[in-house]
């Protein structure tokens, strides 16, 4: 098994309908063990390597929560660098699966041009607004004069403009900022009719075969959670248990693109027609691949005074102490990273780690009776085959950013 670990599905149908799942997240808890008696700066370093998905998410969480624990107050410049950072890496997570994953599911095939010049981009950024590779070390005082991205404002203006249009080319058929003016399903259908991408033809797939509904399941969103209470559900002995399957107060959450845009325009039109199904559901991992695109030009235009809270769908939560009152020594770091809310925890102690914890958005996202789950007993009526299918495309709607394994079975 990887580190990452794997998800395990099983649904249960009779008569053409699922009436049982089965969901089994194995990820395997190994960062206390890998990261006791490890120096902070080294344990963020071993963090990024050992955690291949979304490596910077998961390095702006570990940096969080050791700064935090360290008393250190991090310069809005610093953290300006890291959200950049975690912006393109959200970026690059949602269009590597529209790029690859999708056309797959039309049985078209992969676009690994585009995901080749999209990584080569993604490469040149972390250059541009990371040159001295400075924001994942502890007290980076070289990013807190002039801050890297403004020195390099020109660097990274060009950057975003090669990914405006490469993003128009391969999914959006127009500049993201012109798709999101969408405001409902007919616009929507209009859109996929017409444009000529893989991620337009699969959602004018989903809305020909009458697929919008599909998976609609009663669950709410993944609240803020500030660091106290986050401090309270993973210092507690059964503290594996929460890490394995978080609930809190007995209840279970999502967190997801489509949780975290909801309050787009497109998405609660989508939402008040579709539910959450299938539909809406794909539609949000678009929303946000433009979103995370503008936020970066945004960013770029206000400069380095930009806040040191950025917003919570686009990048790190501040948990400095004054917010969270634990103490020196112990820190929580939050990052929504592409496929969710990432936490990490560490206590520390003679100057080491002695205790890491995380929590991935996969725990919440594919909980035994999580959004996933809940999700898959509302699937259209068909045979195996169709049920495999819709669940396929629920499960990737979802993304659980490790393998999966999934299994129909016909009960008699």
């Amino acid at each position: 098994m990887s580190l990452e670990g794997e998800v395990s599905i099983i649904l249960h149908a009779k008569d053409g309908m699922v009436h049982a799942v089965n969901v089994a997240s194995k990820r395997p808890l190994l960062a206390n063990q890998l990261l006791q008696q490890k120096t902070p700066q080294l344990a963020i370093t071993l963090v990024s390597s050992l955690y291949r998905i979304c490596a910077k998410a998961q390095a702006c969480a570990s940096i969080d929560a050791m700064e935090t624990a360290l008393g250190i107050q991090t310069h809005a410049s610093t953290r300006q660098v890291r959200v950049q950072i975690l912006r393109m890496e959200t970026l690059r997570e949602h269009a590597w699966r529209i790029l690859l994953d999708w056309p797959l599911m039309i049985n078209e095939k992969p676009d690994n041009e585009s995901l080749k010049q999209l990584l080569q981009i993604d490469r040149y950024w972390q250059q541009a607004v990371d040159s001295k590779a400075q924001a994942f070390q502890i007290e980076a005082r070289a990013l807190q004069s002039d801050g890297l991205i403004k020195a390099d404002n020109r660097q990274t203006t060009a950057l975003l403009d090669a990914c405006s249009e490469l993003l128009k080319k391969a999914v959006f058929s127009r500049s993201p900022a012109q798709w999101l003016a969408l405001k409902d399903a007919d616009e929507l259908a209009d859109w996929a009719e017409k444009c000529e991408t893989s991620a337009a033809r699969l959602i004018h797939r989903l809305m020909h075969k009458g697929w919008e509904e599909i998976g609609q399941s009663q669950i709410q969103a993944l609240p803020d959670l500030d660091s106290a209470m986050l401090e309270r559900l993973l210092n507690k002995q059964n503290a594996n248990r929460f890490m394995h399957t978080p609930e809190i107060d007995g209840e279970q959450y999502e967190t997801t693109p489509y949780s975290r845009q909801y309050s787009s325009a497109l998405i609660q039109s989508l939402s008040e027609q579709f539910g959450n199904g299938l539909l809406t559901r794909f539609v949000a991992v678009l929303v946000e691949l433009a979103v995370m695109q503008a936020e970066m030009r945004s960013c770029l235009n206000r400069g380095v005074e930009y806040s040191a809270r950025p917003s919570v769908k686009s990048g790190v939560k501040n948990t400095r102490k004054s917010d969270n009152a634990m103490g020196i020594g112990v820190g929580v770091g939050v990052v929504e990273a592409a496929r969710g809310r990432l936490v990490h925890r560490v206590r520390l102690q003679d100057d080491c780690v002695a205790e890491y914890q995380i929590v991935a958005p996969t725990e919440w996202n594919f909980h035994p009776q999580g959004v996933l789950a809940r999700s898959l007993k509302y699937l259209a009526k068909g045979d195996d085959e169709h049920l495999e299918e819709q669940a396929g495309l629920l499960i990737h709607a979802m993304d659980p950013c490790v393998k999966f394994s999934l299994q129909v079975k016909s009960d008699a």
